[in-house]
């Protein structure tokens, strides 16, 4: 599974005693194991350029249009990418959400930079990953 990139079936695999029998433990052990060398071995690689070119400028784009852009002093923003801004500048702003909403709405960037794109896809109520309601 792991050599044929199954990420799914891998983290679905389970063992059972009737399967294994007295080598059971021995058996959840190793597929525990490999699953964490998956786990972190992915969190070391990242993304793959191939999904970086091939499908993430889709995804940017239908995120994109989804969102509420406003236009920050350093341009185009989501409400996320501007609360982080002003947290990370250090500056002291009293009502965020009064400062957010003075703010103009615009269209989003056609040309994104890395903070426009990580605002969008790796933090706040878009991101990719985030669970917007569990299923029932």
């Amino acid at each position: 599974m792991v050599e044929a990139k199954k990420w799914r079936e891998l983290h679905a695999t389970t063992t059972s005693r009737l399967e294994y029998g007295v080598w059971h433990k021995a058996a959840v052990a190793a597929l525990e194991k490999q699953k964490e060398e998956v786990k972190d071995r992915s969190f070391q690689l990242g993304i793959s350029l191939r999904f970086v070119f091939e499908e993430l400028e889709a995804i940017y784009r239908e995120k994109a249009r989804e969102a509420e852009w406003r236009q920050d002093r350093f341009g185009q923003a989501t409400r996320s990418s501007f609360l982080v801004r002003i947290r990370n500048a250090g500056e002291e702003v009293p009502d965020k959400e009064a400062a957010w909403n003075a703010l103009q709405i615009c269209p989003e960037p056609e040309d994104p930079n890395f903070h426009q794109v990580a605002g969008l896809l790796a933090y706040g109520p878009l991101a990719l990953g985030k669970i917007t309601a569990l299923p029932s």
